[in-house]
């Protein structure tokens, strides 16, 4: 009698090729062919095959709908966002430039295209390899340098322009800086935390996913950008298992790894570093926030 090894082995799957298939075993442990075997990819591949069943009548490939075009915004779209006077008021700037310098955080921004719009939000552009600009996600800052946790703090331009039908296929924050530098690959989860590790540690490309539930999108929609090109994992603390799981489903890298850091849960690597910073500076870091609020300058 055969039934699926409960080992934690994995075979490469005879149907989508990845090494995610679990074979069967009888009862004295020996495996059946290497055709025999169910792919634990069971949403996007779907083959299961037993010993004593024909292929034609216990497999069918999964029949996937159409792929939408992703909808692009217009270089118009992004260039009414990046005011980097205006950008300079805002809270996040302000709270940021204490530690990493007016100057070098204002290169960053320009760097990665950061925006801000009219009510103050940072604009974050995700540009693909292209430069096809395929998203402008908002966030709002307290004075603390801090996302803002109330309802709105998060939002996206094409929302703010209306746009209808829009087809939000989303590459990593910082995809565009791919194409003229061949370095090391840091992958975070904060859009924040890649542009500033990028004016601390200049020797790495640092990309952001946005959130744990997009970085597998992420790297579907940036293969060919991260073909063959070194990679460092830089999850959240709590969150090192599941993203090298998720970029383990991916082959076309050079080599992946992992990086590790101090902290509590749910912090990222910029907390540690903001803390030897904060430590070894003795940094104070209450101030007046002040602003031009009543600036009428026509942005987003």
């Amino acid at each position: 009698m055969w039934k699926l090894d409960t080992s934690s082995k994995k075979f490469r799957c005879p149907a989508c090729g990845r090494k995610r298939m679990v074979r069967f075993v009888n009862e004295a442990g020996e495996y059946a062919d290497e055709e025999f075997g169910r792919c634990d990819r069971e949403q996007s591949c779907g083959y299961m095959l037993r010993p004593e069943t024909e292929r034609s009548t216990d497999w069918r490939p999964i029949e996937t709908p159409a792929l939408l075009l992703p909808t692009y915004h217009t270089i118009g779209d992004m260039n009414r966002t990046l005011l980097y006077d205006r950008l300079q008021d805002t809270s996040f700037f302000q709270f940021h430039e204490i530690f990493i310098g007016t100057e070098k955080l204002l290169q960053a921004a320009k760097k990665y295209n950061v925006g801000t719009t009219k009510y103050w939000d940072v604009v974050y552009w995700q540009i693909d390899g292209s430069g096809n600009i395929r998203a402008g996600k908002c966030m709002k800052y307290d004075t603390n340098g801090h996302r803002c946790k109330t309802g709105g703090a998060t939002s996206w331009i094409h929302k703010v322009l209306e746009v209808k039908d829009f087809s939000l296929e989303q590459v990593f924050f910082g995809t565009h800086l791919l194409k003229s530098n061949d370095s090391v690959v840091v992958i975070v989860e904060s859009e924040k935390t890649a542009l500033l590790m990028s004016t601390i540690y200049t020797a790495y490309v640092w990309l952001a996913c946005g959130s744990k539930s997009n970085l597998r999108n992420c790297f579907k929609n940036t293969k060919k950008e991260l073909a063959a090109r070194n990679i460092i994992m830089c999850a959240d603390i709590g969150c090192e298992e599941e993203w090298m799981s998720i970029a383990m489903e991916f082959s076309h890298f050079e080599s992946v790894g992992q990086e590790t850091f101090n902290g509590n849960k749910g912090d990222d690597i910029w907390d540690d570093v903001l803390a030897s910073i904060t430590e070894s500076s003795k940094v104070v870091t209450t101030w007046k926030y002040s602003s031009k609020q009543n600036d009428t300058v026509a942005v987003v």
